[in-house]
């Protein structure tokens, strides 16, 4: 579904991805580890297409989308949704009104059309009834699947995730989790989650690419990554889980 093919780019003298190569496959969760600062973030801004590469090449669904005008990317963009790390909702506008923000902008349903699709998208994130509710009056775990909602409004074939467990206690981590997964099966969407949750990205990934320094250094189900010998991804997962939670998890 994505495929990315010696990607570099650099920030002043900051070279921040150095040769990427990375294929996400069509209808899985591919999860992308690595420390801060790692280049996860701009590497999902090059997926989208909100950064051009200084040089490599982008494919999504087999179209070279690193040098499209605007226009056609813009199209191809309608392919993607994409659930923030803060969720980026519109404070001023309530849940409904968010909801409905993509539909109104890029669609043509009518009124009763969008409200029947919003109580849908709700319905399918646990929160009917909350359509009148203010951003300001949802917890951190609401407005995470109130975003979520928002990135499945035009149903999306590739759905994007920053850190989509940042913030949240462990039981409301599980929760969104579980959305997730259970979104993607019954949807048969293609996810791309960026995270440095260990334990999350355990759960939740079919694939696993660690990047590291601006490079992938390891790509594979989560078992193949978990029982990897290099120094630098072992102690990038020792580190995430904590030192009384890891050698619990290495044995389970």
């Amino acid at each position: 579904m994505i495929r990315l093919v010696n990607l570099h780019k650099s920030f002043g003298d900051h070279h921040v991805l150095k040769g990427v190569d990375l294929t996400v496959e069509k209808g899985k969760i591919t999860v992308i580890m690595g420390g801060s600062g790692a280049g996860k973030s701009v590497l999902l801004k090059h997926m989208i297409g909100l950064m051009r590469p200084d040089s490599g090449r982008v494919f999504v669904d087999d179209r070279d989308i690193t040098f499209l005008s605007d226009f056609f990317l813009k199209e191809t963009r309608k392919k993607f949704g994409m659930l923030f790390q803060g969720a980026a909702l519109f404070d001023s506008m309530t849940v409904e009104e968010n909801i409905a923000f993509p539909l109104r902008e890029h669609t043509r349903l009518s009124l009763k059309e969008i409200e029947e699709k919003v109580r849908d998208l709700l319905d399918r994130v646990g929160l009917v009834g909350t359509e009148e509710t203010m951003p300001a009056d949802l917890s951190g775990g609401m407005r995470k699947r109130v975003g979520l909602a928002r990135a499945m409004a035009l149903d999306p074939r590739i759905v994007l995730f920053d850190e989509p467990t940042s913030g949240l206690d462990p039981l409301m981590s599980d929760k969104i989790i579980e959305l997730i997964r259970t979104t993607q099966r019954r949807f048969g969407i293609t996810c791309v989650i960026i995270s440095h949750d260990v334990p999350s990205s355990f759960k939740l990934a079919d694939t696993i690419a660690m990047l590291h320094e601006g490079l992938i250094i390891a790509v594979g189900p989560p078992e193949t990554i978990r029982a990897s010998e290099d120094p630098v991804i072992q102690e990038f997962l020792a580190g995430g889980l904590g030192p009384s939670g890891a050698e619990k998890w290495w044995r389970s």
